[in-house]
């Protein structure tokens, strides 16, 4: 289990699944594998984009560094919601959910 309380943006590595990217509807889907340093996933973040933003993207110089800088702000995004989400570990998940079940008979 990843400690978010501890991790640094410096300590995450990302990289687009190209293969995956998908249009639906009228947005991109461009999945993000997040890592840390050493390799082990940390988690996988879909970032949508619109299809005409994305198509007015690639008509402008050095489209491809400004499309990772926006993936790059979503995944920090994703980190930073993680990092303020109050974790509750799996014996206390499992303990409320088996209270929450005695509750319903």
């Amino acid at each position: 289990m990843i400690d978010w309380q501890s991790i640094n943006l410096a300590d995450l590595a990302f990289d687009v699944q190209v293969e995956d990217i998908q249009e639906v509807g009228h947005t991109f889907v461009f999945p993000v594998a997040v890592k840390l340093k050493d390799g082990t996933p940390a988690f996988t973040q879909p970032v949508s984009l619109r299809a005409d933003f994305y198509r007015e993207l690639k008509k402008t110089p050095d489209w491809e560094t400004a499309l990772m800088q926006i993936l790059k702000a979503r995944v920090r995004e994703e980190v930073h919601r993680r990092k303020k989400q109050n974790s509750v570990s799996i014996h206390d998940r499992l303990r409320l959910m088996n209270a929450n079940d005695r509750s319903l008979q």
